[in-house]
């Protein structure tokens, strides 16, 4: 048969085991966004929010956009199994 990956609810944690927002408000979108929404919004938000951009900041901003990267990853791909994007 086929697998089946982790509940959302498993799939959507950080590393601290704390469980995330759900996936539109990660990404600032209402959930009528269109898949072309939701991608462009997901690429606005990579762009302002990547840890690279910060490299002369206080390691604790640095932490803070890589936590943020990593939830607006997950959320995008929670957006993506559930074909919405």
């Amino acid at each position: 048969g086929t697998e089946q990956g982790p509940a959302i609810g498993a799939r959507l944690k950080d590393p601290s085991g704390e469980a995330l927002p759900h996936p539109y408000r990660v990404l600032e979108l209402p959930v009528d966004a269109t898949a072309e929404q939701i991608r462009a919004r997901f690429q606005q938000l990579i762009r302002a929010n990547h840890p690279d951009k910060l490299q002369h900041a206080d390691p604790a901003q640095v932490e803070q956009a890589s936590r943020k990267l990593q939830h607006l990853i997950e959320a995008f791909d929670d957006l993506k199994k559930k074909g919405e994007v």
